[in-house]
């Protein structure tokens, strides 16, 4: 098992924030930025990304067997958001 966590600043451009391997693992995602932000794989936007407000629980996205690495991506207005990957290898 491996654990990763990190902080990534959130812009209005989409921007890489996370790499998702293969596989079993968990992401969860903590928003502290000050406003909504949206995540996705490629570029994303307010239309077509996940929304995790600001002050929201943590949200918990989980990998299987199956699972394809991904880049992930973030968008916002400004500010910080933190995350830990857990991985089965």
């Amino acid at each position: 098992m491996a654990i990763v966590v990190g902080q990534t600043t959130v812009t209005g451009s989409s921007a890489p924030f996370v790499s998702v391997p293969p596989g079993v693992n968990t992401l969860i995602v903590s928003n502290t930025s000050g406003a909504t932000v949206y995540i996705g794989p490629g570029t994303v936007t307010a239309t077509n990304g996940f929304a995790i407000p600001n002050g929201a629980p943590p949200v918990s996205i989980p990998g299987f067997n199956a699972s394809k690495p991904t880049q992930l991506s973030v968008i916002g207005t400004s500010g910080n958001i933190s995350w830990i990957l857990s991985t089965a290898a």
